[in-house]
């Protein structure tokens, strides 16, 4: 593993190394007053080290063979390697002492073994329940009825539906409209309807939704396809009229059947072999094999009689391909690759399709229990800032809040993560529930249907505390460490953030950092744009490489994130920023990445580290080595407040409401600059309104090496009044 381990090594092992410069939250290992040589004094630095990794290993790494066998395995490889070094430092001194203690401890602890889903038989299909329904609710429709008429978030929850669903008799029902090269809002919107109606003719017996819902469907069926060019469209279409398939079974009339069914099979389920359209997603890592799969794999379980020989091909092809999505997904603590939003639509379909195989055949097939699953809410949770914003790395939308999906209410239920139910998505929900919006939203809440059985087991009220730190490791392709001092609105949270840009909906961001100081956001991710608009354009979206017209687009590029740059130059889209650790002490949080990959040919190595102090201030650091001498170290930060002054190194910046913080430089011989995100936009971009660039440039010294420090804090009256003498203001002439 990259990190840790080899991005520490020019910063702690070279001369006389000093812990508190780089981990300040870390007490400094004071030698024995008798023993005074360099030789010693390294090898009791060594041996702290040692330990903090052990640490790291105990509570972090997963998964890992956790008996006390093998953790008395990764102390003792550790500790020999720390008594090596000791002796013989000065032939070591070159070499990365936390590359090798990290390396004996991951092979003394051992990755899990490969994960592999359990083969679907045909014992499992001749078990299948011939009636209906058979998507998420056991051949009858008392659990739905149940859930609305017995429990407390259930009526409320069910209340809304059919408020909603009674707002869509009046509507026609959708044609096919194609927004640029996709069909997928329709697919969604129809997701809803369908949903909708369903739901509210079990829980009412009242024949106009059925009615209604009918007619939605067959519409549908006379498209003349559903854009198989672009698959998404087509899953979450076939999983639309697979649900009111199945829930309406026994009000159709029998060549409706014919013609719904027919419609699954041949504009669903058949268009999914053919290798006329693009595929990738079938044995793909990204959240499109999670939807394709599970919008897929509806449309077989309701129509599985109808051609059981593609039936089967389709669950079985489903379940063999989630065991390599999971892995890249959740691996990582359930650090989702593709940022907070995707982690919504990839995991809702995945737990969609783990619950009607549960459902169907009694079994997720061993999916339900891929390592990193359940800790991916948890991961979540840790993304929504106390400000309720969330951090929108990769393309997730900044301004867009908390909601509740089908995956959080998922793992709450089925996998008893009690804990996600916290103030945040209680809020929602009950401001959701007692809304009866006038205005229709086509996709709001579209798997309402499939949730609200499992919403009746939802505690009345939100559940309280929770660890205040997540960190994903580096086991995670985008690794992420989240901290904050309380789960209050008024904490302060500090994000990070390593990866690749050129990953599946990768942003210029690696070694990013989003800043909130007492619930104040002070460095944001100005989060997507709109796909739709910019292809419109003719801009090359999803050209990732190293010179993409992807990063043309100033809120993807490395313009709007809270970055370094040396002369202005980009980081390396296909090199991976490494998660290099976490440590905690004395109320002290450290997070470390390795970004040597992502500046590869602009420095030899860089490491950023970033801390949080229990009084809410935040530290941000960066060690350089191998830098050009004479090349503009730029320190960058986005912000939606004010810059009220700048005095020396320190800036001062306002929110408007008389809450103000100050950014303090070291060292103190660079600049600072400022001015508005519209100057760096081109026509294409979405606007970012009171949006302010800050950038701290200071030259590289003759030695190639920077060491910088940036402290962000909220300040008080007292402290503001002694800001006013000396100030000065520095305009960007860019």
């Amino acid at each position: 593993m990259p990190g840790f381990f080899g991005g520490l090594s020019p910063y702690f092992f070279v001369g006389r190394p000093n812990v508190s410069r780089i981990f300040p939250a870390l007490p400094r290992p004071e030698p024995d007053a008798s023993r005074h040589n360099d030789d010693f004094f390294a090898g009791e630095l060594l041996t702290f080290h040692s330990k903090s990794i052990i640490i790291l290993i105990q509570r972090y790494s997963l998964p890992v063979r956790s008996s006390a066998f093998h953790l008395r395995r990764i102390r003792m490889s550790v500790r020999s390697c720390a008594n090596m070094l000791r002796k013989h430092f000065a032939v070591f001194s070159s070499v990365c002492f936390s590359s090798v203690c990290f390396s004996a401890a991951v092979f003394a602890a051992a990755p899990a073994e490969e994960f592999e889903a359990l083969p679907v038989t045909d014992r499992h299909f001749a078990a299948l329940r011939q009636e209906h329904p058979r998507l998420f609710l056991p051949g009858n429709f008392d659990t739905l009825t149940s859930a609305y008429r017995d429990s407390y978030w259930g009526r409320r929850f069910g209340n809304r539906m059919l408020h909603d669903a009674e707002q869509l008799l009046a509507m026609p029902p959708l044609p096919r409209r194609m927004i640029g090269r996709r069909l997928l809002k329709t697919s969604q919107a129809e997701v809803r309807r369908i949903g909708l109606l369903a739901t509210a003719f079990r829980l009412t017996g009242e024949r106009r939704f059925a009615e209604r819902a009918r007619a939605e469907m067959l519409a549908v069926c006379a498209y003349d396809d559903w854009n198989p060019a672009h698959f998404l469209d087509v899953a979450e279409m076939t999983f639309a009229l697979a649900l009111g398939y199945d829930w309406l079974h026994d009000t159709l009339p029998p060549e409706e059947r014919d013609t719904i069914a027919s419609a699954i099979l041949e504009k669903g389920l058949k268009p999914s072999f053919d290798k006329t359209f693009k595929q990738s997603w079938v044995a793909g890592d990204y959240n499109w094999t999670q939807v394709c799969h599970g919008g897929l794999a509806a449309g077989a379980l309701a129509v599985y009689e109808r051609d059981p020989q593609l039936a089967r091909q389709v669950i079985r092809r489903a379940v063999a391909a989630m065991p390599k999505v999971m892995a890249a997904s959740y691996r990582g603590n359930g650090a989702y690759p593709e940022g907070v939003g995707y982690w919504a639509y990839g995991t809702n379909y995945n737990t969609l399709l783990i619950e009607m195989l549960e459902n169907a055949f009694g079994t997720g097939f061993g999916l339900a229990d891929y390592p990193g699953l359940e800790e991916s809410g948890e991961f979540v949770r840790a993304c929504i800032l106390p400000s309720g914003h969330k951090f929108a790395c990769s393309d997730t939308g900044r301004e867009s809040r908390v909601g509740l999906n089908y995956a959080n209410v998922y793992l709450m239920v089925r996998r008893g993560k009690s804990g996600l139910f916290d103030r945040y998505m209680r809020n929602f929900l009950a401001d959701y529930t007692a809304a009866r919006p006038q205005k229709h939203h086509p996709a709001d809440q579209r798997l309402a249907a499939p949730m609200l059985p499992l919403l009746a087991r939802l505690p009345e009220q939100a559940a309280t505390g929770g660890s205040t730190v997540y960190f994903s490791t580096d086991r995670a392709p985008v690794p992420v460490a989240v901290m904050r001092t309380d789960w209050s609105g008024t904490a302060s949270a500090l994000a990070m953030k390593g990866g690749r840009p050129s990953g599946s909906h990768g942003h210029m961001d690696s070694g990013e950092f989003v800043v909130e100081i007492d619930g104040i956001p002070v460095a944001v991710d100005l989060g997507s744009d709109h796909y739709t608009r910019l292809e419109a354009r003719g801009i090359k979206l999803w050209d990732r490489g190293r010179r993409g017209e992807r990063w043309k687009v100033f809120r993807l590029g490395a313009d709007a994130h809270n970055i370094a740059r040396f002369d202005c130059a980009e980081p390396d889209a296909d090199g991976r920023g490494a998660a290099a650790g976490l440590i905690e002490e004395g109320g002290c949080v450290t997070a470390a990445f390795d970004l040597s990959a992502p500046y590869a040919g602009q420095v030899r190595s860089f490491l950023r580290t970033g801390t949080l102090f229990p009084d809410g201030a935040v530290e941000i650091r960066d060690h350089v080595s191998g830098a050009k001498p004479g090349a503009v170290y730029c320190w960058q930060l986005t912000t939606p407040l004010k810059v009220q002054s700048v005095a020396g190194a320190r800036l001062t910046l306002a929110d408007g409401t008389g809450r103000t913080f100050t950014i303090s430089a070291e060292p103190p011989e660079g600049a600072w600059s400022f001015f508005p995100a519209s100057e760096l936009q081109r026509d294409y971009d979405s606007p970012n309104p009171g949006i302010t660039l800050v950038r701290y440039k200071l030259p590289v010294p003759a030695g190639g090496r920077v060491e910088s420090r940036f402290r962000l804090e909220r300040i008080s009256a007292s402290h503001r009044n002694e800001l006013k003498s000396g100030i000065r203001y520095e305009y960007a002439d860019q």
